[in-house]
């Protein structure tokens, strides 16, 4: 067996999902070798792995991922194919693992093969099942139903427990499969009361934080306007940090709405710029009484939303999409409107009194427990390599 791994994008989630493959094929020990093609900074971050499980690797330059369009070739993803087939002619795979089903939609739809036409997987992350009904919508389903009847495509993983059902429904030849969204392995962190010292948050507020990239996704714009409708004597107990560079759409509303809360409420806020380190980021999330997550519209999942559930920490999420199904089904926390700071408010209020509503230890356990990489790996190999 001759595996093509193809992830286009670097960044995020990209290099663990990587890493969690390399190291499942090398646990099963398969004969046969594998690929992992990617760009050049996705190479670098999982070079131990790769090195260590034996695998090859193929650069992708990053013209080739995104080939500058606009339009309609862009929404086709015109010119994305090819990179795929220099990397199957160049191997010549018995099978290609994609990392983004998303990422060749377009192409798929219009039935484009890759040289020999091995059989392809696909990892999709959202099948727009969320999406409000539009003319562009309604554009985006009649592709993708004709992506999923692509004759080549073997297998299509979904990180939606909840999706396979509706995916079938859309008349795909492929098996569908669920996939853990894998949690990592917990990194050692110190004492909540050190992480506290250590972010300076004062004695007695409960710690409510929002971690990573700021940009209009993470919803830091409705949490500023929320925290401005907090009651006094609730935003005396409440301190709030947010850590994560600013994206510059962002950074003029992120400063007038840090400034407002600031000058004009109780509420203790910390925001630190810049990059947060992994460390930085698990400590933060064990220390908290509640981590924020309060993305308008959000369609998949987060990895804020897995590792507060490793970590034993409820969450404030939306009440749509597959974010709020899974805090729902699991007992994560508590799900809001998330478009509208009046209900993130009142959430939050909840929370200060009352951090663990809605949030149930045995059950968030349990999900952790079960979307280990291990899980994942297995998940996305076991269809190709057979039981």
């Amino acid at each position: 067996m001759r595996l093509l791994v193809v992830e286009p994008y670097v960044g995020g989630h990209q290099a663990v999902y990587a890493r969690h493959v390399v190291e499942g094929w090398a646990r099963r020990g398969a004969p046969g070798a594998l690929v992992l093609a990617g760009q050049g900074a996705l190479l670098a971050d999982v070079a131990g792995v790769t090195e260590a499980a034996g695998a090859e690797t193929a650069e992708i330059h990053p013209r080739e991922v995104m080939p500058p369009q606009t339009g309609l070739a862009n929404a086709l993803g015109r010119g994305r194919m090819a990179p795929l087939r220099r990397l199957v002619r160049a191997h010549q795979p018995d099978r290609v693992l994609l990392m983004s089903f998303e990422h060749l939609v377009g192409p798929l739809a219009r039935r484009a093969r890759l040289p020999g036409r091995p059989p392809l997987g696909a990892l999709a992350f959202h099948t727009g099942a969320d999406l409000p009904r539009t003319a562009r919508t309604a554009a985006r389903d009649v592709m993708l139903r004709a992506a999923l009847r692509h004759p080549d495509l073997a297998t299509l993983y979904t990180v939606d427990p909840s999706a396979p059902p509706r995916i079938r429904a859309l008349g795909t030849r492929a098996d569908v499969v669920a996939v853990p969204d894998p949690i990592p392995d917990p990194l050692p962190t110190p004492s909540a009361s050190d992480t506290r010292a250590a972010w300076g948050v004062g004695p007695g507020r409960r710690l409510a934080v929002l971690l990573g990239t700021l940009d209009g996704r993470k919803g830091a714009a409705v949490l500023l306007d929320a925290l401005l409708l907090l009651p006094n004597d609730a935003g005396r107990r409440l301190a709030v940090v947010m850590a994560g560079r600013v994206a510059e759409p962002m950074q003029q509303t992120v400063a007038q709405g840090l400034a407002r809360v600031r000058s004009e409420t109780a509420v203790q806020i910390v925001h630190r710029p810049g990059f947060v380190s992994d460390a930085d980021l698990a400590a933060l999330t064990a220390a908290a009484d509640v981590v924020l997550l309060p993305y308008p519209g959000q369609i998949g999942s987060s990895g804020f939303l897995m590792a507060a559930a490793a970590a034993g920490t409820p969450v404030l999420t939306q009440r749509t999409g597959l974010m709020g199904q899974l805090t729902q089904t699991h007992g994560l926390g508590q799900t809001t409107d998330t478009g509208s700071a009046p209900a993130v408010a009142a959430s939050l209020a909840r929370a200060i009194d009352n951090p663990g509503a809605d949030f149930q230890p045995s059950l968030a356990q349990a999900f952790a427990e079960a979307h280990t990489p291990a899980a994942f790996a297995d998940a996305l190999l076991g269809p190709i390599f057979g039981p």
